[in-house]
């Protein structure tokens, strides 16, 4: 009998010896794939940032833009961008902006790309994303492109009219059919759309037109055209364990880091993974030859890591370095993470260690827990596994171009 109970006892704590393997082995497995898949994502948007505009010499400027539907909101609401009660709001023409958290929060990475769609055979084929146009003259819902003609700027199209390095503006093609061959206006009136062959409402143009002013010098303005659907996407944490995305051009709800669905469903925020808990990114910006040619822009190591770009340099960011955090969901008994001495050590990256925070997003309140003495609390980061997936990513889109 004694026997009996003894072999029953040495089975059962096998049978939770192997039980506890299995779940740790499991919840680990689980990080790995969803932080994967995460960066296979997150990283294929990264690599198109600058498309159409990576070579524009205006880099930097400050687009002032209007969206019909767009409501009243806030940065805070999860977009980098603010929008007036007149639904105007701006955002810079560069292809990748860093909203660094604080205190170690997570970052946002906005990615801004054009688009290139073609019909059919039979229609004109792209958009000519891939570069910039000059113009001569413009009136307030026209522009007259210089030598060389309006040729791949569609109806439907959004283009950058840039004013000067510092002042450009965004508007809605909706007539390339004027009879001298250069002249694109952006009215207000419904319009037949190139892409869709479809009667529609523009959505970028203001009532009140634009005020588009000559550049200094003898420079010629620049239309970048950024295509009848560009990206501007801005992948942020969601509810402190989602990693998403919601694209700034199609804004029609107030909060886009809700989830909630909009009126159109354009815009809806797209969740990429879960348990994705953390995401942060550095600039890397090259050092230039220094030459008069170029911007002074001579960063002290190559490339230079940071969270800011020095004035002049938005043309020589060549290179972004991101982290993601992915977080298992298995609670363990004890410490899912390292230790030093009686401390639990946080993951790290290259930029350094990961700011870490109980499992609501509050401030880690655990401190006193130690290896020997856990606190046993779910909330508890401590007791979750963690997998780290980092990347240096080359933006082609402005190094071609800069050179």
């Amino acid at each position: 009998m004694v026997l009996a109970l003894l072999t029953f006892l040495i089975m059962f704590q096998m049978f939770e010896s192997w039980d506890r393997s299995k779940r740790a082995t499991a919840s680990g497995g689980g990080a790995m794939i969803s932080g994967a898949l995460a960066m296979f994502r997150f990283e294929r948007d990264l690599r198109l940032a600058g498309f159409g505009f990576g070579n524009a010499q205006d880099l930097g400027c400050s687009v002032a833009a209007y969206q019909s539907s767009r409501p009243n909101t806030a940065a805070a609401d999860g977009l980098s961008s603010t929008t007036d009660a007149s639904h105007n709001y701006s955002f810079p023409l560069v292809p990748l902006q860093i909203v660094d958290g604080t205190a170690g929060a997570p970052d946002q990475v906005i990615i801004l790309y054009a688009s290139s769609e073609g019909i059919s055979t039979t229609r004109f084929f792209g958009t000519g994303a891939a570069g910039a146009k000059p113009f001569t003259s413009s009136t307030s819902t026209s522009v007259t492109m210089d030598i060389g003609g309006r040729g791949g700027i569609e109806m439907g199209d959004l283009i950058v009219v840039a004013q000067n390095s510092t002042t450009c503006q965004l508007a809605e093609v909706t007539d390339n059919t004027n009879s001298d061959r250069l002249t694109v206006a952006f009215g207000t009136s419904n319009y037949t759309h190139h892409y869709t062959g479809a009667s529609t409402a523009p959505r970028y143009n203001s009532a009140s037109g634009m005020t588009v002013a000559a550049p200094p010098g003898d420079r010629l303005p620049n239309v970048y055209v950024l295509g009848p659907s560009p990206q501007r996407r801005v992948w942020h944490i969601r509810n402190n364990r989602t990693l998403s995305f919601v694209n700034d051009f199609w804004v029609d709800s107030v909060n886009n880091t809700t989830g909630a669905a909009t009126a159109d469903s354009v815009n809806d925020v797209t969740d990429v993974a879960d348990n994705v808990i953390n995401l942060q990114a550095e600039y890397g910006i090259a050092t230039t030859p220094g030459s008069a040619a170029e911007p002074l822009c001579t960063p002290t190591n190559n490339p230079d890591w940071r969270t800011d770009i020095p004035a002049g340099c938005n043309a020589f960011v060549w290179a972004v370095r991101v982290a993601l955090l992915a977080r298992s969901d298995q609670f363990e008994k004890t410490w899912g993470v390292p230790a030093s001495g009686s401390a639990a050590v946080a993951p790290s990256w290259a930029g350094g260690s990961f700011t870490m925070t109980n499992l609501d997003g509050t401030s880690d309140s655990y401190t006193t827990s130690t290896l020997t003495s856990p606190s046993k609390n779910p909330n508890d980061w401590r007791h979750y596994r963690y997998k780290v997936y980092e990347s240096i990513i080359p933006l082609k889109n402005v190094m071609w171009g800069s050179r």
